[in-house]
């Protein structure tokens, strides 16, 4: 019983070790690059969202990024981005790198923004102010 025992044990501690040493190789394969983000948004006159874009700043050379995006462009290099199913690719040339991605049209913000406008304390449409002094 006791040898029984001691392969068990030896059974499960080999078990985790694998585990975990697979589970490091995986996380750092697909481990996201430090960044700053930074969100702006386009709204209509009265304040619904027309596109929202993200635009990543890196300062790696070698840049995974993750993100859902309609399309992606670098802002301030040549180099090219790859981007596939959602995981962003870069070789990055330049001590900084800023790339924008435009957002899903489905995506929502953080706040509801409904913009009103008056003049003389009377309330217009948008289309309805302009000229009016």
């Amino acid at each position: 019983m006791k040898t029984y025992n001691k392969i068990i044990a030896v059974a499960m501690a080999g078990a985790i070790c694998g585990s975990t040493a697979f589970s490091s190789i995986s996380l750092a394969a697909t481990k996201s690059s430090e960044k700053e983000e930074v969100i702006y948004a386009n709204l209509t006159s009265s304040g619904d969202i027309e596109k929202i874009y993200a635009v990543n700043i890196f300062e790696d050379k070698d840049i995974v990024d993750y993100g859902v995006y309609e399309t992606v462009k670098n802002m301030n290099t040549m180099d090219k981005i790859n981007y596939s199913n959602g995981k962003i690719t870069i070789q990055n040339s330049e001590d900084k790198l800023y790339y924008q991605g435009v957002m899903k049209q489905n995506t929502q913000m953080p706040w509801t923004i409904k913009v009103r406008y008056k003049l003389d304390g009377v309330e217009y449409a948008p289309s309805e102010l302009a000229g009016k002094s």
